[in-house]
C-alpha cells in the first residue's frame, strides 16, 4: 500500500482540525497543526508537508497572506482554503494568492478529498508573484512617503522576505533623502536593464538598507519623467514582483500615465487621507478615477493619517462621505517622526515604543497578511475594529 499524503492544518478551531483530519484520513496523514500564522508558517517551512489546509472562518486576511507566503516559499505544496460557505469574492482572492482550491466544509461527502486528489494529481508548481502595495494621495502634504518607507521597514522585519520600496516620484523622489541612503539604482536603469534582468543583476544593483530592505531610488538629479511611458512602469513592477515578495510604491500626487499605470499594477492601494475638508474632496475624487479604472471595492483601502480624535470630521463621517469602510488609522506623532526624519532612519529604529511606530508596524503586518497574529492585540484592535468583517 502506497504511503499517504502528508498535510498540516492552520486552525484555530479544535472541531474543524480534528473533523477535517477524520475526512482526509483515507488518504492525508496529517503532521502538524496550529493556529497562529506565525508559528504554522514557520513549522510547514521545517515539515514540508504534501498539503496545507488553512482554515478561512477566523481571519480570511490572514489566511490569504499566509497562503501567498506558503506559495513563494514552496512552489511545489498546493494550499486549500477551507471555509463554511461559498464567498465569491474571497474564492477570487484566494485564487489570486494562488490557492490550488476552495472548499467549503462540512460539505457534500467526499468534496474535500476529492479537491485534494485532483490537484495532487495534476500538480500545483506555478509560482506565486510578491504582493504590491502603492502608497498614494493626490494631495500632497499627506505623510505617503513617510508611511511607504515605514511600512517597508515593517514588512521587513515581520516577514524577513525580499521587500523592496520603490520611489516612483520621477522627477524629484524623497525617499533617498528620509533615509539617508545612496541611490545606486533608479527606475530609469531598471527600464534601461529590464530585458536582461535577473535575481542576481536586481538584487546586487538595488540598495540594500542596514534594516534589510531594499530600495529602488531617484537620486539627487532632476529627471524627466517623461522618458518612461505608462507601459515601461508596468512592466517595472512587473519585473519587481516576479523577484520580491513584497513591493511598496510611493507614489507621487498625480494621475499621470505613469501614475495611473502602476495604480493599476498595484494589488493593493493605500488612499492616505487626513480629517479635512480639501484632503476628504480629493480622496472623494481618486476614488472616482479607482472605480472608472475598474478597482474592486476591496483593492484601495481607507488609510487616516495623523489621527488625533479631536478633529470635527468623524472616522464616522469619513466612512459616510467616502462610502467604504476606513481600513486603518494613524496616529500623529510630530516628535517621532521629526527625530527619524532628521537622522534619516526609519520610526522603528528612532522610536520603537512609539504608539505611532506600533501602528504602523500592524498596518505592514496586515499587508503581509500576518498582522491580526501581532504581539499587539491593543493596537489592533484599536485599528481594525472600524472594518466590517466579510
Amino acid at each position: 500500500m502506497p504511503d499517504k499524503t502528508t498535510g498540516f492544518i492552520v486552525s484555530r478551531d479544535s472541531d474543524v482540525i480534528e473533523n477535517m483530519t477524520d475526512a482526509l484520513s483515507p488518504s492525508i496523514e496529517i503532521v502538524g497543526k496550529n493556529g497562529d500564522s506565525v508559528a504554522a508558517y514557520n513549522a510547514i517551512i521545517a515539515k514540508r508537508p504534501e498539503a496545507v489546509f488553512i482554515d478561512l472562518r477566523h481571519d480570511w486576511e490572514t489566511a490569504l497572506g499566509l497562503c501567498r507566503r506558503l506559495r513563494r516559499a514552496l512552489p511545489g505544496v498546493p494550499v486549500f482554503l477551507i471555509a463554511k460557505e461559498k464567498d465569491p469574492d474571497l474564492i477570487l482572492e484566494g485564487f489570486r494568492v494562488g490557492a490550488a482550491d476552495y472548499v467549503v466544509f462540512p460539505g457534500s461527502e467526499g468534496d474535500l478529498l476529492g479537491s485534494v486528489k485532483r490537484s495532487l494529481g495534476r500538480g500545483n508548481g506555478k509560482v506565486a508573484e510578491g504582493d504590491v502595495c502603492a502608497v498614494f494621495s493626490p494631495k500632497g502634504g499627506q505623510g505617503v512617503t513617510t508611511l511607504a518607507v515605514n511600512l517597508a521597514d515593517h514588512i521587513r522585519k515581520i516577514s524577513s522576505e525580499k521587500v523592496i520600496l520603490a520611489d516612483l516620484n520621477l522627477y524629484i523622489g524623497n525617499v533617498t533623502n528620509y533615509l539617508d541612503t545612496p541611490c545606486t539604482y533608479t527606475p530609469f536603469d531598471l527600464v534601461s536593464d529590464i530585458d536582461r534582468i535577473d535575481d542576481n543583476l536586481l538584487f546586487s544593483s538595488l540598495n540594500q538598507h542596514d534594516r534589510g530592505f531594499f530600495v529602488l531610488g531617484i537620486s539627487g538629479e532632476v529627471y524627466d519623467a517623461n522618458q518612461l511611458s505608462g507601459e515601461d512602469v508596468s512592466r517595472m513592477i512587473r519585473e519587481l514582483k516576479a523577484h520580491a515578495d513584497y513591493v511598496l510604491l510611493d507614489l507621487p500626487h498625480e494621475f499621470s500615465p505613469r501614475t495611473l499605470a502602476a495604480l493599476e499594477s498595484a494589488d493593493s492601494v493605500l488612499l492616505v487621507v487626513q480629517q479635512d475638508v480639501q484632503s476628504i474632496k480629493t480622496a472623494q475624487r481618486a476614488i472616482g478615477v479607482f472605480q472608472g479604472l475598474g478597482f474592486s471595492s476591496d483593492k484601495a483601502k481607507i488609510v487616516v493619517n495623523r489621527f488625533t480624535g479631536r478633529d470635527d470630521i468623524s472616522i464616522d463621517d469619513l466612512n459616510r462621505v467616502l462610502k467604504r469602510p476606513v481600513y486603518a488609522i494613524v496616529s500623529n506623532d510630530h516628535r517621532a517622526l521629526s527625530m527619524a526624519h532628521e537622522k534619516g532612519q526609519t520610526l522603528d529604529s528612532i522610536a520603537g515604543s512609539s504608539g505611532l511606530n506600533k501602528e504602523i508596524a500592524a498596518l505592514g503586518g496586515r499587508i503581509a497578511g500576518i498582522g491580526s497574529d501581532s504581539r499587539e492585540p491593543g493596537v489592533l484592535k484599536s485599528l481594525f475594529g472600524l472594518r466590517a468583517q466579510k
